[in-house]
This record gives C-alpha cells, structure tokens and sequence, in this order.
C-alpha cells in the first residue's frame, strides 16, 4: 500500500510541476526572431549598369565561346539565319539575322551565364530600289531598339528615337512577351541538332 501510496504521491507531484511550467510559459514573451536581412535592391540604373557591363565582356570573348550556326530558312533573295555563341554548355548571345531584296534585320539577345535574358538589340535596315533598273539598292532607314531586362521582365525600352518607352503602354508588355517568346524559339533551334 505504501508503495501504491508513494507512487500516486509522484504522479501528483508530477501533475503538479506541470501544471506551474504550462502556467508560467503563458506569461513568457515568446522568443523574438532577429529579422532576416536582404541585401539591398538595385535601383534600375545599377541594373542597367551590370547589364553595359555583361554586355561588354560577352562582346569582348565572343573568340572564346563555341559558335554554332544555323540556316532557318534559305530563298532567292535573302532568308534567315542563327549564331550562337556557347560558353560551355551555356548560351551567352544568340544573333538572328533575316534579310530580303529591302530589308535587313539583326537581333541579338544576350544572356546571363545563369542562362537568364537581360539584352536585346534590334536594328532594321530598310533599302529602297535604286531606278532605272531597281537592281541596287541604298539604304533609306534604320531603326535601332534597345531592350533591357530584369528577372525575366522588361524594365527598360529605348526605341528608335532613343526614347525610353512607358511601361503602361500596352506595346511594352507585348513587347516583352514576344522578345521571350523569340528568345525560347531561338534557343530551342541554337541547342537542336
């Protein structure tokens, strides 16, 4: 019986310390986590600035990468044509050219060695037929875009005029969605067989 007794006495003992710790846990402040720092966003001109950069060093190793070349499409008067430009098994820039009796297109598209987009250059030259035969021609108009890009987005677009185009223009974000749409394709077609 005592030790029935002396049993029970524990078990209450027990109870009871319990009992104080969940009490006293109620009136503790729970633990304040320190807050996780993040470094510092860019502002969009450091971004631009990281992008002249890049952009500068891939232009200045293009001896260096792999270049591999593809035909998408070859007629009488023109066609269109792919370079691109691998570091290792990572594409940096990738140049599409498309050009015709009047016309002549390049587009190069710069990448991150992560394998994410931040540049396109768009230049259009377009010819006008030189009378009486039309047979040569001379160069009428260029037009030059410029596209810069942060984390997939489009953060910046000089057109041709060199002005800095609105983000809440509805051309900006089809913009950005064609130039991804071509960046994909063209990446596609660089790394086929």
């Amino acid at each position: 019986m005592n030790r029935i007794k002396c049993n029970l006495t524990s078990i209450l003992c027990v109870i009871g310390l319990i009992s104080i710790i969940l009490s006293c846990s109620e009136n503790i402040p729970p633990k304040q986590e320190k807050p996780v720092s993040k470094p510092p966003s860019k502002t969009e001109r450091e971004i631009i600035e990281d992008i002249r950069k890049e952009f500068t060093l891939i232009n200045n190793n293009t001896t260096n990468y792999r270049r591999v070349e593809k035909t998408l499409l070859a007629y009488e008067d023109g066609g269109k044509d792919l370079e691109a430009y691998f570091e290792g098994n990572k594409i940096r820039k990738i140049v599409y050219k498309g050009y015709g009796f009047t016309i002549q297109a390049v587009e190069e598209y710069y990448y991150w060695s992560s394998g994410s987009l931040f540049f396109v250059f768009k230049k259009e030259e377009r010819y006008e037929p030189i009378p009486p035969d039309f047979i040569d021609t001379e160069l009428a108009e260029v037009k030059e875009n410029r596209y810069y890009f942060h984390n997939n987005k489009l953060i910046r677009w000089l057109d041709e005029n060199k002005r800095q185009a609105s983000k809440n223009d509805p051309q900006f974000s089809r913009a950005q969605r064609n130039i991804l749409n071509d960046s994909n394709n063209y990446i596609l077609k660089a790394k086929s067989k």
